[in-house]
């Protein structure tokens, strides 16, 4: 914006110029105020209209009223502008606070949670390892070579409850019993497994097992599958022995059901059944 003029004398007015360059009056030099004020308007146009102030009182008074009224209007501008800056950025700084405070506290809370799963896993391995319950499965170490779980039983580790999906095996001339309880009661385990047996748990709750290889007694209410077939106790007992293809089924007491592939058969106490 072109600076107001300084004070002058008012010189006088040579003759023959009454009248300047920018018209036969005034009214065309106050019409060029709003363009000179912003600065809109050419170097010889400029020259011309100072020249015009200099010789006119009335308009220089318009012009500096001009300038005064359009300096409130600018300062007034910028301090809403500065306003409304101020006010925004606050907003945005209120708004990225809540934003950072909202994610770390989600940070935190996944964070501790995190932080709690391995104990939450471990516990829960615990209690379904270690823990009793009429409905579960437990395996007893009799001594030599067995393993549960990948884990091998010892003096330190005689039993360890079994889930279902899990297999055990013995190795040697190693045994061991599965119980539904931790201590052995009266009543005989549901399962023992004899020397060089591996089967796998597949629900550990109805007490279904997998026969892979090896000898197995079972007691009721149980079922075993093996590759020959599918032997169901609903109470008594039974032994199943497998030798690669061969299999061999005694029934010890009550009746049991055996579904082979292409018959199901009920048997009673002293019948056996195989190849």
């Amino acid at each position: 914006m072109t600076e107001p003029l300084p004070q002058q004398t008012e010189p006088e007015i040579e003759s023959g110029h009454d009248v300047d360059e920018l018209g036969r009056d005034c009214r065309e030099a106050r019409h060029a105020i709003a363009r000179f004020v912003g600065g809109s308007v050419d170097r010889a146009t400029d020259r011309r209209f100072r020249n015009h102030l200099m010789r006119c009182q009335e308009c220089r008074a318009i012009y500096r009223e001009t300038m005064s009224t359009a300096a409130r209007m600018g300062g007034a501008l910028r301090s809403e502008r500065e306003e409304t800056e101020r006010e925004t950025r606050h907003v945005s700084f209120r708004a990225r606070a809540i934003q950072a405070t909202a994610d770390k506290r989600r940070r935190n809370r996944f964070g501790l949670r995190l932080a709690l799963l391995p104990a939450g896993i471990a516990l829960l391995i615990l209690l379904f390892r270690a823990g009793g319950g009429e409905s579960a499965l437990v395996l007893h170490w009799n001594g030599g070579h067995v393993r549960a779980a990948g884990q091998l039983l010892n003096d330190d580790r005689p039993r360890m409850r079994l889930s279902s999906g899990d297999w055990c095996e013995t190795r040697g001339n190693a045994t061991a019993r599965i119980a539904t309880s931790i201590e052995l009661g009266e009543e005989p385990p549901p399962f023992t497994l004899g020397i060089e047996t591996s089967l796998q748990v597949l629900d550990a709750k109805d007490h279904n097992v997998r026969l892979a290889r090896g000898s197995l007694s079972a007691r009721g209410p149980c079922s075993v599958i093996t590759p020959h077939g599918v032997l169901a106790i609903e109470s008594g007992g039974a032994s199943v022995v497998l030798d690669g293809a061969r299999y061999v089924l005694s029934v010890e007491s009550g009746e049991v059901s055996w579904t082979g592939p292409s018959e199901t058969r009920t048997l009673s106490a002293g019948q056996r059944l195989g190849n």
